[in-house]
């Protein structure tokens, strides 16, 4: 349902310039119960463009938190959508392509390539012009190259 207000949440920030998680969290609350009907975090004309790559992570996963379900989802402009399946409370931007895979809870930035994936990709941060791709290389191993303070689950 992409009717009703979907406003662009304002981040707090504390005098140490840290996210003032409990005031955005509240924030999403005080909006949803004033009858919004889904949620842009860290739209790309406010403060997203100051904040570090941990920053917008923490921020999407506050935001997925907080909505607790209730929300569409936000694709971009020239952004493709190929048998492809997207949840709830997934931002992607503009110039993507989605193909063959499943995506949700999650932000995608812009020119960027999630195609041919076996299991559903959520609750992640995806940066720009990064390709996630399945393999068809064997034998079948992770091969990672990650950033500064970086959490990956592996099943």
């Amino acid at each position: 349902n992409w009717t009703g207000p979907m406003p662009a949440i304002t981040t707090p920030f504390r005098a140490d310039l840290s996210i003032d998680e409990e005031s955005y969290v509240a924030n999403i609350a005080r909006l949803f119960e004033a009858g919004s009907t889904g949620m842009i975090a860290a739209g790309c004309t406010g403060e997203f463009w100051a904040m570090t790559f941990a920053e917008r992570a923490r921020l999407a996963t506050l935001t997925v938190q907080a909505c607790k379900g209730r929300g569409p989802a936000i694709i971009g402009e020239y952004t493709r959508i190929v048998n492809a399946y997207i949840g709830p409370f997934t931002s992607i931007f503009h110039h993507c392509l989605v193909e063959e895979s499943e995506i949700e809870h999650s932000i995608l930035l812009e020119h960027s390539t999630v195609k041919g994936l076996p299991h559903r990709l959520e609750e992640s941060l995806i940066g720009r012009n990064v390709e996630i791709m399945r393999s068809p290389f064997r034998p079948k191993a992770y091969r990672l190259m990650l950033g500064d303070n970086s959490s990956v689950g592996v099943l």
